[in-house]
C-alpha cells in the first residue's frame, strides 16, 4: 500500500481524547504515546500503531484506538490526495 511525500500536510478535522483507563489512573500512572497512523485517500486512519511508547500497554491501547477514530483532511500531492503517515501525540496526565 503506498504512501507518498506530500505538498499539503493533511491537517486534523476531529482527533478524539483517549479513554485514561480507571487502573491506571488509579495506580496514579501518567504518560506520554505518539500513535503513528496511516490516512488513506480521504483523510481517515487506515492504520494506527505506537511510534513512541508509554511504557505501559494500557495507556499505548487506548491511544491507538483513540487515534484510529481520528478525521483529517486529505494531504495532497499535485493536487491529488495520497496516503500519508502522520504523527498524533497523546499525554495521559492526572492533573
Amino acid at each position: 500500500m503506498p504512501f507518498y511525500k506530500v505538498e499539503v500536510k493533511p491537517p486534523p478535522i476531529s482527533v478524539p481524547v483517549p479513554t485514561y483507563p480507571d487502573m491506571v489512573r488509579t495506580a496514579g500512572i501518567e504518560g506520554s504515546v505518539v500513535v503513528e497512523a496511516l490516512l488513506d485517500l480521504d483523510g481517515t486512519v487506515m492504520d494506527a500503531r505506537i511510534l513512541k511508547s508509554s511504557n505501559n500497554v494500557a495507556l499505548d491501547e487506548s491511544a491507538v484506538e483513540a487515534a484510529k477514530l481520528a478525521k483529517f483532511t486529505p494531504a495532497k500531492q499535485r493536487d491529488q490526495p495520497v496516503r500519508v503517515w502522520v504523527s498524533i501525540p497523546y499525554r495521559f496526565t492526572l492533573h
